[in-house]
């Protein structure tokens, strides 16, 4: 299995507009996460955007959504996108929407008008937390076949039977959007725990790992302290105004290690300034060594980076739990 995107809080998305940090009870699986990312629409679109790893013909798409009070009926909230940046609506080909009759309906979208695909069976309610899973097959085929998912059933609420899924003139689909619900109350929409597949995903769980302890070395200026905190601070930071300084964090253990592994991230938020180093190296320390990510190119406003992989870079294989509890987080400067 390969794993196109990981992401559970609001330095997952690279793309995003408004988001809020929500622990609403219900509205996440604590022993998974620490909140949920919350979308609320007022005078703004409130999103969260991503591109995948490689773009995709056939992908599960999943995630874990509470709409926390009014549902805005044939607004679409959930989507796979094509083509440029994932920030807009109009890149969405595929996507889901609620219907009046607080059903979920699937459509696919050229950008202007959406085709509805399927619609569901299961009544969707507020304060209610629904794991969500969308299988897509053959999106560049005129047969394609599109499924949804709803907590991690055997049988799919909403199927679309063979059927052409393309939509605005694309071949693949390359990122995924996430938008805010009803312009009402407070973060009407919670999600958490988001992953894209190239298998299925019903039995995946996503489960964030935050820093908890000091490394093995820090060279930067700063503790483990002043970058654990759930919600994007830009005020508390380390920093490190010398190339080549190491800084490490152990993490969070799983809430369980009888699990296997299919993939491990490391999300960041950071920036430059014009004479500090101009680039940032990702990656891990397991099995006694650091392995690093290409460097990474830093702007000078804040914006994420990510370190990915789904093999342990050290042995090669699978990680195991133990070696995922064992595992730190690491940040290199660089030139």
């Amino acid at each position: 299995m390969s794993i196109l995107f990981v992401g559970s809080e609001d330095i997952s998305f690279a793309y995003r507009n408004n988001p809020t940090f929500g622990t609403t009870g219900g509205s996440y699986r604590s022993s998974y996460a620490r909140g949920a990312v919350g979308l609320q629409e007022q005078t703004n679109l409130a999103y969260a955007g991503d591109y995948l790893s490689t773009p995709v013909t056939s992908c599960w798409f999943s995630g874990q959504y509470y709409f926390n009070i009014n549902i805005t009926a044939d607004r679409i909230w959930m989507g796979l996108t094509d083509g440029g940046a994932p920030n807009d609506l109009a890149r969405v080909r595929l996507g889901l929407r609620v219907s009046a009759t607080n059903k979920f309906v699937l459509v696919k979208y050229d950008g202007a008008t959406a085709t509805v695909l399927g619609t569901g069976t299961l009544s969707v309610s507020s304060g209610q937390l629904y794991r969500i899973d969308v299988e897509v097959v053959n999106y560049n085929s005129a047969s394609g076949r599109c499924r949804v998912y709803v907590n991690r059933s055997a049988t799919a609420d909403i199927d679309s039977g063979l059927v052409d899924l393309r939509a605005g003139g694309s071949t693949n689909l390359s990122g995924i959007f996430l938008r805010g619900q009803s312009s009402t109350g407070s973060a009407p929409l919670y999600l958490s725990e988001v992953v894209v597949a190239d298998e299925d995903t019903r039995m995946l769980d996503v489960v964030t790992l935050y820093p908890n302890a000091a490394g093995d070395l820090n060279e930067f200026t700063g503790a483990y302290t002043d970058v654990d905190e759930s919600a994007n601070n830009d005020g508390d930071v380390i920093s490190s105004s010398v190339a080549d300084q190491t800084f490490l964090s152990n993490l969070l253990n799983l809430p369980s290690t009888s699990v296997r592994v299919l993939g491990v991230a490391v999300h960041v938020r950071a920036w430059r300034d014009a004479s500090t180093p101009q680039k940032v190296a990702l990656g891990i320390k397991t099995n006694s060594a650091v392995a690093l990510g290409p460097d990474q190119s830093l702007l000078l406003t804040g914006a994420e980076y990510k370190y990915q992989t789904n093999l342990n870079p050290i042995t090669g294989v699978e990680f195991t739990a133990t070696e995922v509890n064992a595992l730190q987080a690491a940040v290199k400067s660089r030139t």
